[in-house]
């Protein structure tokens, strides 16, 4: 990371999901390989391939394969296609995100996949791939050519939707690819809104050194109705367990009030529970 002059040891960084300058990430889920469906690493993943000071690092390993007594992957050099120079993903409703990008220096044009869950192939080049059309490995194409946006329609709500744009050249040339992602906005409610956990389809996990912790079940410890979420003691500190529920659009409100039945049963000190809330997964804010 710094690295140490006067080593040794010499000081390593790992590079980790939602890891940044600051931010310890997920060390857990630092490995890369075929086998967890993370066979890339570029200054548009996460995580990205940052320098110290949080500058783009120009980093291009793809198709990182099985590990065994070798691991392959591909290095692409810099001097290939750039990606764009931006691209951004924004729900705008229920049904429908917005995807805008910036061509690269060079002006190449743009194609944009989608895709369920994240996972995508790499484009071969020389191959002119059609909207609807799949890429191997991964992605479906929405579009191809000189636009600078596109509009996603049809969706499901409350669903998040990975999206990779790459930029090619007239030798039909592709670039590693520049990732986003949006979730789409949860139907509208009626205030006040209540939820309980009878299912978890709206809900999601994030751990950060210790396991997924929370699970239903058929208690009612909190004085509520069951069943109720759990959480269960584990052995691990410092460590970070989250319980998300799917988005909700409320930026037209000046004031939202939060009221959470709880019943905390600690072990030891130093536990603490909170509500956050976040635009993107990632940066989250301690709610008051």
């Amino acid at each position: 990371y710094d690295g140490n002059a006067d080593g040794p040891p010499d000081e390593v960084y790992i590079y980790r999901p939602n890891g940044t300058t600051n931010n310890d990430g997920s060390p857990y889920s630092a490995h890369y390989g075929e086998h967890v469906s993370r066979t890339e690493i570029n200054d548009t993943t996460n995580p990205s391939s940052f320098l110290t000071d949080g500058s783009q690092g120009g980093l291009f390993n793809r198709l990182i394969g099985e590990p065994g007594a070798t691991i392959s992957f591909v290095l692409n050099p810099e001097d290939g296609i750039p990606n764009p120079q931006s691209f951004t993903a924004l729900p705008i409703s229920t049904t429908q995100i917005e995807l805008e990008w910036a061509k690269n220096t060079e002006n190449h044009d743009v194609m944009i996949a989608w895709s369920a869950d994240g996972t995508f192939g790499t484009p071969a080049d020389g191959t002119v791939y059609s909207s609807g059309s799949s890429i191997p490995g991964g992605g479906i194409i929405l579009y191809r050519g000189a636009q600078t946006s596109y509009s996603h329609f049809n969706l499901a709500e409350s669903t998040i939707y990975f999206y990779r744009a790459y930029s090619y050249n007239a030798s039909i040339e592709y670039s590693a690819g520049y990732n986003q992602q949006a979730t789409t906005f949860s139907p509208p409610v009626s205030l006040p809104f209540t939820e309980n956990f009878s299912s978890t389809d709206q809900w999601t996990q994030q751990s950060e050194n210790c396991s997924d912790r929370w699970a239903i079940s058929a208690t009612s410890n909190t004085g509520g109705i069951s069943p109720e979420m759990r959480a269960v003691w584990e052995s691990a500190s410092p460590a970070n367990n989250q319980i998300d529920y799917a988005a909700f659009e409320y930026t037209r409100l000046w004031f939202i009030g939060y009221f959470l039945q709880h019943y905390f049963d600690y072990y030891a000190s130093g536990v603490t529970i909170k509500i956050q809330s976040s635009s993107d997964l990632t940066n989250w804010t301690d709610e008051t």
